[in-house]
């Protein structure tokens, strides 16, 4: 497994608060939204899934019911299926999870550390 995000697919469960801004982070981070199940079902687009497109979709629907990305219709699932679709890059997806937040909270120290002087 190489270190980091980029390149690296994923795919949530749950699309409310933490999951988008998790989406949106790991994407920003060159990391690949593949698939999203929630309530209503779940969607799955090897291509990738962008979560701010679809955090309005959510919105303005109440559901992932019916996303289409880059003018193609995303697989759905009545179910959670699509969280099976590629079931082994979660653990990719979990070790870069862990070095992200090792990261971050070494960021985070160290501007604490700064501002204390």
């Amino acid at each position: 497994v190489t270190p980091g995000l980029k390149g690296k697919k994923f795919i949530l469960q749950g699309f409310g608060n933490v999951g988008y801004w998790l989406a949106k982070f790991f994407v920003q981070e060159g990391a690949i939204l593949v698939g999203v199940a929630e309530v209503d079902g779940s969607i799955y687009y090897p291509h990738g899934i962008n979560p701010d497109e679809l955090l309005n979709f959510k919105k303005e629907r109440n559901r992932i019911n019916g996303y289409v990305q880059d003018g193609h219709h995303v697989e759905y699932f009545t179910d959670e299926s699509a969280i099976y679709k590629e079931w082994y890059l979660i653990t990719n997806l979990v070790i870069s999870l862990f070095q992200l937040l090792s990261k971050s909270l070494l960021i985070k120290i160290t501007l604490t550390d700064s501002t204390v002087n």
